[in-house]
This record gives structure tokens, C-alpha cells and sequence, in this order.
């Protein structure tokens, strides 16, 4: 590819011209971009001397901020695509990420090496132990062609299983110079950037930051206002951050007096929220709601307060997405936004000759979903790609959000969409955030997180909030409130973690971590389990000596022998008490675990087979003579053979992975 759009040539490039200039900076370690450059250097020189090839890709699944960008540089630098994986993960999730990314070779620390050891034989280079090995190439640059690939970005996975997304040189070339249009970066600028290091979001902020000269401070496990006060946050002039990471440095404390710009992207940015931030910053500081997914390295659209013409009905009802970036072009088609990545080419917001800067319409025709009639605007280069998000170009020419497409569900035979309700509920004023969600096919539960812990809005005054804002059927039958939401390590709502309301309460306290304080859905199973199980216990001793005269007969067993054999009695007739209790409880404790209904029904039964047929079959062996074939042999196909099937299904469920949600192409 042409060698003046690689991505790592616009760092060179600043490299050679402030080699002492701090370039990263964290708690523990900082280099500068001299150092940085010659680490990188050196290990792009091992990379090549152990056999990397042209375009393939390196999976970094390491900690220690300053080592990830040494390993990023350096697998530019001989021609690889990096592909970012979080270690502090469990085994089996690296795996999986390690699989996504089609990754040739690893490099990490060596405490991790034996997670990302998966059989396949992939090499494996260590930071740490590796380091003399690597320190004694030259740190000059080598001369390795590049592939068209520079990452494999992960997308966030919220909504379903995560996808790796190869992104290419030129696009996050023209992505960095779309973003340093837009925010007027410099090599003054210090950028701190809380997102964690295996997400996009690091990529996208590492880029602004070193790409331009300026100086990336990374927090790595540390967040909250008192990042204000640590010495190697200094200076910041940009924070790149989420909005609930917006929240927790703009609230608590003033931010610094020189901070000039804060960027938030990955979720839902509220108008009036929007507003109250900026508040919060010093005359001049510019506040912007980022929007933009993996297939166009992060660079869509980009709002700030100063683009409105006018006031806005109930902002706390509005999440607006502004205007492309330039370079892109941003779309509604029948509802969803799509999006053309940058092409290169500054330019701003195009596309028509309508002087209202509205942006106008394609022409495409009218839509049959939510956004009215399919616009467009900007510029853009490439295929559009679907987001997955609903959206509606406004007149005023501005892109509004209109929630995500995969968290529509199916309730009572309907698709419901919960975001109409979910900013109705956000924009009381006794709400601090909202979700709502579907337990089941005849269920919606509303999670609210409340303004303040002594005056929480109750069930009925929060179902009347959203009588004649969406049709009954959509109004949530519990409310469960919560601490606080549940979130990735990107700051991001994660439903998949959101507990089970109480089935027989409208509404109830959990705390934080997910926990209730009454009995959930689950409690209630358990209690029936438990019931069923004292009711059963007794009638089956009793009944064993009814069915099968003589057979727990142990009056010739001598002791301890007869001790063993009752001890195998007892736990025969709780084995077969738990089956009944699992039986009747445990098939909707299992279909939370999001296997296919089939699946689910079939290791229901065989994990109750398992456990109720040792009961009868035992006392029915010991009744049968040993030479009674018949008898025998109907025993062996009536129990052990349905045993071994049992298990065989049970092993199917256990190594099936669970069905993902359906996934939008921007989750």
C-alpha cells in the first residue's frame, strides 16, 4: 500500500521531530517518543526475524499501558495488524477472542502465557522474559511492506457476541484526519484516555493523541475525580471518554482549568445531559457526542450544543448525534442509521445543494420505519454500513438517536421497543438512568437507578409517567431499583447482567451488585424445589419397603458394611428427591442460561433422569437374581443405556455455546 498512508508514519513523523516530547504517561512508567519509537523499532525487528508475515495479524493480550503501544507500534512497524485482547479475562474469553481475530502470533507478559496457550500452536512472544532477546535488535526502523490491514477492532458486544472488524490503514488515516479537523488537534494537547485497552475506543484515542504529537496519559485501572489530582494527569487539555466516565470526573470536583475539549462517545448521550456537562466546563471548553462504529473506525458524527438553531421540546428525551465528520456521510434508511466511513477528503457536511445546511433528502422515497422518509448528508467514501441503530434526521439537519434496534423485543406476541419509554423515564427528574427490558415472552421489567437513594420514585407513579407515551401493552409490569446499572469495563449498560425482578412483586430494591432484597423468579423455584423435596423424601422411604419388600433388607450385612450401605440408601432417596424438586423447578432456572429451547427441555429431563432412576433401579437390581436374564437385561435398557443417553445430552448442553442476542452490526 501507498507507504505515506500507513497509520504508524504519521507517529514516525512526529518521532523524528520531538524525540524528547512526553508521548505516553501513566502511574508507573512514561516514555517519550524517542523511547517509544526505539522499543517499537526493536520489536518490530523480532516480529520479522521470527517469521511474521506481511498483513497477519498479532493478537496483544497484555497489561501495563505503556508495553500495549510498544506492541501495537511494533506489529505496524513489520507489517502485521494488531488485534488488542484484555488479559484479565477468563480463560475461555481469550480463547474466543484469540479465535475472532484469526491472530498468527501473541505477544504478552508471561503470567499470561499459559491462558493464551490454546493447543493451536500459535507463537508466543513475552514482553518480560522476551526482553533481552528483543533489546538487542538495532532501534532503527525496518523495512517491512505493510499489509492493507493495520487492526482487528472488537466490537463492544452489549447487545450479542462480540465481532472482530478488520480495519484498514487508510481509514483510520482519514479517520485521524477527519477527528483533527473537527477538534483542532495539536502537539500541545494532552489526552487522557480512560477507555480500557482492548476496546476500539483506546485505538480511536491513541490515535488523536500520538498521531498528532500531543501526549497520551492513560489512568488504566484507575477512574474517578481523584485522576484530577494524580501527577501524571497533568496538563489535560482532552478527555476521551464515556458518558458515565464523563459523569464521575465533570461531577465531583472542577475539572482542570485547561481543559479545552472532552469527547464522549460509546453510548447514549442525553441532550439535557449533554448540556449539563458543558456547564460544568470553563468558557470556551467544547463538549462533543461522538458517534461512529467499528466499521468506520469510530468516525460517523459528532454534536455539540453550538450546532442547535434553536431550543429543543424535553432534551432529556433527546440524544442528538449532529452532523458527519468530515469526509463521511450519514444516512437514514427506513429508520436505521447507515454510515459511510471517511474517504480522505475534508469537506464537512454535503451531499446537496440546499442552503438550509438540513441536509435534505436522496430521494430514496418514504420509509416504513420510525425516521420518516430516507435522508442523507455528507460526503463519505466506501460502502455505507448499517449501524443497527434507529435514527431520524431532523429539519434542522441534525442526526437524532432513536435507540438500538437489537434491544427491541417480542412480549405477548408483539415487538416492543423500549426506548420511547426508556427517555420518558429518563427525563424525570427523580431518575437518574432507565432501562427496560424483557424477562420473558410476557414480561417487561423497568430498572431505574434513582436521582437520590431517599426519594425513589415508586411502581405506579413511574407506570402512570409513561400512560399516553407509549400504548399499554408497553408499560412495564415491575420496576426494580437499583443502585446502579450494571456496566462493562468500558463503561457501557450491560443488560445481560440486569437481575430478575421478583415474579409475584411490582417493584423492589437490588442492590449494585445485582442482588435482591426479596425473593426473585429463582427464590421462588428454589422454595418450590425445597417444598417438593420435604414432601417427597419421607413418602419415598416409606414407599421403598411398599414397592420393593426386603430390598434395603441389611440385617446379614455386618458393620461398618451396613453403615456404607445405608449412607448409598439415603443418598439414593435424596438423589431422588432433588430429581422431582428439579423437575418441577429447575427447567426456567435453565432456560436463563440462553441455550435453544430444544436443547433446554431435552437436559431438563435427562439431568432429572440422572438423578430420580437410581432410587427404582437400585432396589429393583437387588431384588433380581443374577441369572435372571430377562429381568436383567430389561433393566439395563429401561435405566442404564437412558443413563448413558442422559449424560451424552447433558454434555451437548454444557459445551453448546448459548444463543447471542441478535446482533446489530454497530454493538
Amino acid at each position: 500500500m501507498n507507504g505515506a498512508n500507513e497509520l504508524h508514519r504519521l507517529f514516525e513523523a512526529w518521532a523524528r521531530l520531538t524525540p524528547d516530547r512526553p508521548a505516553v504517561a501513566t502511574a508507573t512508567a512514561r516514555l517519550t517518543y524517542g523511547e517509544l519509537e526505539g522499543r517499537a523499532n526493536r520489536l518490530a525487528r523480532h516480529l520479522l526475524d521470527s517469521g511474521l508475515g506481511t498483513g497477519e495479524t498479532v493478537a496483544v493480550c497484555a497489561c501495563g499501558t505503556p508495553d500495549v503501544l510498544v506492541a501495537v507500534l511494533g506489529v505496524l512497524k513489520a507489517g502485521g495488524a494488531f488485534a488488542l485482547i484484555g488479559p484479565r479475562q477468563s480463560t475461555g474469553d481469550i480463547g474466543r477472542a484469540l479465535e475472532r481475530s484469526g491472530a498468527r502470533t501473541v505477544l504478552t507478559h508471561a503470567r499470561y502465557a499459559p491462558a493464551v496457550d490454546d493447543g493451536t500452536g500459535r507463537p508466543v512472544v513475552c514482553l518480560d522474559t522476551d526482553a533481552a532477546l528483543i533489546d538487542a535488535h538495532s532501534p532503527e526502523p525496518a523495512a517491512a511492506p505493510c499489509g492493507v490491514t493495520a487492526a482487528v477492532l472488537s466490537s463492544a458486544g452489549t447487545s450479542g457476541e462480540r465481532r472482530a472488524v478488520e480495519v484498514g490503514h487508510q481509514r483510520l488515516h482519514d479517520a485521524y484526519r477527519a477527528w483533527a479537523e473537527t477538534f483542532g488537534l495539536r502537539p500541545s494537547d494532552v489526552h487522557l484516555v480512560t477507555a480500557p485497552a482492548d476496546s476500539a475506543a483506546f485505538t480511536y484515542g491513541w490515535v488523536r493523541a500520538l498521531c498528532s504529537g500531543g501526549t497520551l496519559v492513560l489512568p488504566e485501572d484507575e477512574t474517578g475525580p481523584a485522576l484530577w489530582e494524580r501527577p501524571y494527569a497533568e496538563g489535560v487539555t482532552v478527555l476521551d471518554t464515556d458518558p458515565y466516565a464523563a459523569r464521575l470526573l465533570l461531577d465531583s470536583t472542577a475539572p482542570p482549568a485547561g481543559l479545552r475539549l472532552v469527547a464522549v462517545g460509546g453510548e447514549r448521550l442525553g441532550l439535557d445531559e449533554q448540556v449539563r456537562l458543558q456547564g460544568r466546563l470553563a468558557p470556551g471548553a467544547r463538549l462533543v457526542n461522538v458517534y461512529g462504529t467499528v466499521e468506520v473506525a469510530g468516525c460517523g458524527t459528532w454534536f455539540e450544543t453550538d450546532q442547535l438553531t434553536g431550543p429543543v421540546a424535553e432534551p432529556g428525551r433527546v440524544s442528538l448525534l449532529g452532523r458527519p465528520f468530515p469526509g463521511c456521510r450519514a444516512e437514514v434508511r427506513k429508520g436505521e442509521i447507515w454510515l459511510t466511513p471517511p474517504d480522505g477528503v475534508a469537506g464537512g457536511i454535503g451531499g446537496t445543494d440546499r442552503s438550509d445546511g438540513s441536509g435534505g433528502s436522496d430521494g430514496a422515497g418514504a420509509s416504513d420505519g420510525p425516521g420518516g422518509p430516507d435522508r442523507s448528508f455528507g460526503s463519505g467514501g466506501g460502502e455505507a454500513v448499517a449501524t443497527g441503530d434507529a435514527g431520524t434526521l431532523r429539519e434542522d439537519g441534525l442526526l437524532e438517536f432513536g435507540g438500538r434496534l437489537a434491544h427491541r423485543v417480542r412480549v405477548r406476541g408483539r415487538t416492543v421497543d423500549p426506548y420511547r419509554a426508556e427517555t420518558a423515564l429518563g427525563a424525570h427528574p427523580g431518575i437518574r438512568e432507565s432501562v427496560i427490558a424483557a424477562v420473558d415472552e410476557e414480561r417487561l421489567v423497568a430498572y431505574v437507578v434513582p436521582a437520590s437513594p431517599t426519594a425513589a420514585p415508586g411502581a405506579d407513579e413511574i407506570r402512570a409517567r409513561l400512560r399516553g407515551v407509549v400504548p399499554d401493552q408497553e408499560i412495564p409490569a415491575a420496576v426494580v431499583t437499583l443502585e446502579a446499572l450494571p456496566r462493562d469495563r468500558a463503561g457501557r449498560i450491560d443488560r445481560r447482567l440486569l437481575p430478575l425482578p421478583a415474579r409475584h412483586g411490582t417493584s423492589g430494591p437490588v442492590n449494585g451488585k445485582g442482588g435482591g432484597t426479596g425473593a426473585g423468579p429463582a427464590g421462588f423455584l428454589y422454595g418450590v424445589g425445597c417444598a417438593v423435596l420435604v414432601v417427597v423424601l419421607p413418602l419415598a422411604a416409606i414407599l421403598t419397603d411398599v414397592l420393593w419388600p426386603g430390598s434395603t433388607d441389611l440385617t446379614m450385612v455386618p458393620t461398618p458394611w451396613s453403615w456404607l450401605f445405608r449412607g448409598l440408601y439415603a443418598a439414593e432417596l435424596l438423589a431422588f428427591g432433588v430429581g422431582l424438586a428439579f423437575l418441577v423447578a429447575g427447567r426456567p432456572l435453565m432456560r436463563r442460561q440462553g441455550r435453544s429451547g430444544g436443547l433446554t427441555a431435552a437436559a431438563h429431563l435427562a439431568v432429572v433422569w440422572l438423578l430420580v432412576s437410581w432410587w427404582p433401579q437400585d432396589n429393583f437390581y437387588r431384588l433380581a437374581a443374577k441369572n435372571d436374564w430377562e429381568r436383567q437385561a430389561a433393566l439395563v435398557y429401561a435405566f442404564n443405556v437412558p443413563l448413558m443417553i442422559a449424560a451424552l445430552v447433558v454434555a451437548v448442553y454444557v459445551t453448546r455455546r448459548p444463543e447471542p442476542a441478535p446482533v446489530a452490526p454497530g454493538s
